[in-house]
């Protein structure tokens, strides 16, 4: 995938369709929802700096940037930052 597709890979990402009550889905759902505007807004650049990264140069960079910025995080915005970033960045992070 290249970077140009990330785009419509996160407009899938439809954060008024409701995931399954009970799914881990609606957890992180639910923790992007809980932000205020500022934190949604960083969260959405974060997952958007790692996508670019990602593609750019790899999962390995792609991992360290986020836990660089997200090092003194609550849970809860990791939760977040999950919601927003595409499957393939997500699958690639579990590996």
């Amino acid at each position: 995938m290249q970077l140009k597709d990330f785009a419509s890979e996160s407009e899938q990402l439809n954060d008024e369709k409701r995931p399954p009550s009970g799914s881990a889905a609606e957890i992180k759902y639910e923790a992007y929802k809980s932000l205020d505007e500022d934190g949604k807004q960083f969260i959405d650049q974060l997952a958007y700096e790692i996508s670019v990264i990602f593609y750019e140069t790899g999962i390995d960079k792609a991992k360290e940037y986020m836990q660089e910025s997200m090092q003194n995080s609550e849970h809860e915005w990791t939760l977040a930052l999950w919601w927003k970033l595409g499957s393939k960045i997500r699958t690639a992070f579990k590996k």
